[in-house]
Parts: C-alpha cells; structure tokens; sequence
C-alpha cells in the first residue's frame, strides 16, 4: 500500500543535483485528497493526518476503476 503524496516533474540535471533540505514543489495543493495505490492501482482518495503521533491516511471515497487508469 502506497500513499501518493503527490507528484513533481524533476529534469535529470535536477535529480542530479538534489541535496539533504531541498524542498520538492508536488503538483497538487496540500489540502487535496492524496491516492492510495494498492498493487500499482489508484483505490481510495485519502486525506493526510495523524493519530496517536504517527502519520496517517483517512480514507475518504473509492476511485472508480477508470479514474485510476487515466
């Protein structure tokens, strides 16, 4: 199971050059619904939080097969 934070488009001179505190900039806002895959599949949109001080993902509604697919 795999929470997608989001995505960013980085060129190789980029990756190349990535250091310990670089901030990565995703595509989506921070207060999006974030996918949660599910052997390589989209299931559920989710929302990011914690619970006892641990990360964690309320999910919120499942993704229709062809949304996941798109």
């Amino acid at each position: 199971i795999h929470a997608v934070l989001g995505r960013a488009i980085l060129n190789a001179n980029q990756v190349a050059g990535l250091q310990v505190g670089d901030i990565l900039c995703m595509e989506n806002r921070f207060d999006e619904p974030i996918d949660v895959v599910i052997e390589g599949r989209g299931c559920f949109k989710a929302e990011v939080g914690q619970r006892h001080g641990k990360a964690a993902v309320r999910l919120l509604t499942p993704i229709k097969q062809e949304e996941s697919e798109g």
